[in-house]
């Protein structure tokens, strides 16, 4: 975005509204006259199997498969965990390893063009596979989430730098002199649900994970950028090829926090948020950490959702029209790590 468009952290800025294509898809068990999150976001963004991004020209991803069968399990809707998980291991599940393509678009004649992976999805279908085999034992979808957890274990987990960390995908991450880092895909009570089950194996990436976290603090408001290099000498510096953004990407990281039960590594997302609300002012969808430039418009609904969950405030929203696929997913997760946090599982 052109620097015109923005404007400076802590000044007054202008509300842009958000215009959103609404789509209708079929969700099966569903019905009009039933306002929990999960049937609204399936109605909407369900369809024939998969997660449809409303935002992104109607693709879909490992990411959103993966909250569509976190949220099926949770309300204990089998029919929709078993058709979303089909058409997962159909259509993405690689053949040399089980690991998912990180997109499919249906409009072109080689939906999958690109096999890469993306970590956070891989982990959020094993995690809901997990908690699937604790619902709904005996139908094998334990053994499915091991063999993923394996796979992440074996080729995504990488030492380094006197540390061990989680490449965000198999290839694109790994320069000379640094790699990459997503802190948004450490999704932590996945990785202490997978350290649970599997004898303590996933004990270093947590804890190298919140100590690279602690130190990745930018700009004024000392928050995490989307990307982060991560760098041979132990320093962490905003990923030199990506925009300085405290964004799409890392609002997720305080919902995974919260919902992890790690709230002391939230407290400055805490404090960034407070500073807009003790002033009555909306807060913004991004800023940059270099500039203290901000967003001309505000966080989405499922953005504020992520706010209301960081401070233990009621989360009363329902998705609308308005919201688009990622909005609607980032609200009905928080309304779930809500309703967790006192016990996790």
């Amino acid at each position: 975005m052109k620097q015109s468009s923005v404007m400076i952290y802590n000044r007054r800025f202008i509300l842009a509204s958000l215009m959103t294509i609404p789509l209708i898809t079929a969700c099966s068990k569903a019905h009009a006259t039933d306002q929990s999150n999960w049937k609204l976001f399936c109605n909407r963004f369900l369809k024939e199997g998969r997660i449809v991004d409303s935002g992104n020209g109607g693709i879909s991803h490992s990411e959103g498969q993966g909250y569509g069968l976190l949220q099926a399990e949770a309300a204990h809707d089998r029919a929709n965990f078993d058709a979303l998980w089909q058409w997962t291991k159909t259509h993405l599940m690689r053949s040399d390893m089980a690991l998912f393509a990180w997109r499919y678009d249906g409009s072109q004649q080689n939906p999958i063009s690109d096999l890469n992976n993306a970590t956070d999805g891989d982990i959020l279908i094993a995690w809901a596979l997990l908690r699937a085999e604790s619902r709904w034992p005996g139908k094998g979808y334990g053994a499915a989430s091991a063999a993923i957890r394996q796979a992440i274990g074996k080729k995504l987990v990488l030492s380094g730098g006197g540390e061990t960390i989680l490449l965000p995908g198999l290839q694109g991450f790994v320069g000379t002199d640094h790699v990459t880092l997503n802190f948004s895909y450490y999704i932590w009570p996945a990785l202490k649900a997978f350290d649970q089950v599997d004898n303590g194996m996933w004990r270093t990436v947590i804890e190298s994970g919140k100590k690279l976290l602690s130190r990745a603090r930018f700009g004024l408001p000392q928050l995490p950028t989307d990307w982060v290099d991560f760098k041979n000498d132990g320093s962490l510096a905003p990923a030199a090829d990506k925009q300085p953004y405290f964004g799409f990407d890392a609002i997720r990281i305080p919902l995974y926090l919260i919902w992890g039960g790690e709230d002391a590594l939230a407290v400055p997302f805490a404090v960034y948020w407070n500073s807009y609300l003790t002033h009555n002012q909306p807060i913004p969808a991004w800023i940059d950490l270099n500039t203290q430039a901000i967003a001309p418009y505000p966080l989405s609904t499922g953005g504020m959702a992520i706010v209301h969950l960081m401070l233990n405030k009621p989360i009363t929203s329902k998705i609308t029209e308005q919201d688009d696929y990622y909005s609607a997913a980032l609200l009905a997760l928080a309304e779930i790590a809500h309703e967790e946090r006192p016990h996790l599982r």
